[in-house]
């Protein structure tokens, strides 16, 4: 006996993306995150901007693919950002923070299909 799940038309998922902007005055802070996974990838990436006679920003990004045996391949993405300015007594703050994740499970039954985005 041989179990088949097939799960096509996927193409409606995308990267997920955040992005967050605020002005004060004369303070600017701004930040971007994305993220994407599938079967066998994972991308992340962050930027922040930070305008002002006070700045700060800090971007982290990680991104994984891990195969714990030949049936599970598990792809991670985390992406994090923030910024700070001031300017005199205008202050902006931005963060933004994404995560994917995605399961390819594989079987020598022919069974094989991917979860996530």
């Amino acid at each position: 006996m041989t179990n088949h799940l097939i799960i096509e038309d996927l193409s409606y998922l995308q990267q997920i993306s955040e992005s967050n902007t605020v002005v004060a005055g004369n303070a600017f802070a701004g930040t971007t995150t994305f993220t994407a996974t599938g079967t066998g990838y994972a991308f992340a990436g962050a930027t922040g901007l930070a305008l002002g006679q006070l700045t700060y920003t800090n971007t982290q990004t990680q991104a994984k693919v891990i195969q714990y045996c030949p049936e599970l391949t598990v792809s991670t993405a985390d992406a994090f950002a923030t910024a700070y300015a001031s300017s005199g007594n205008h202050i902006a703050s931005s963060s933004s923070l994404n995560t994917s994740t995605s399961f390819s499970f594989n079987s020598s039954s022919n069974f094989k299909t991917s979860i996530g985005s």
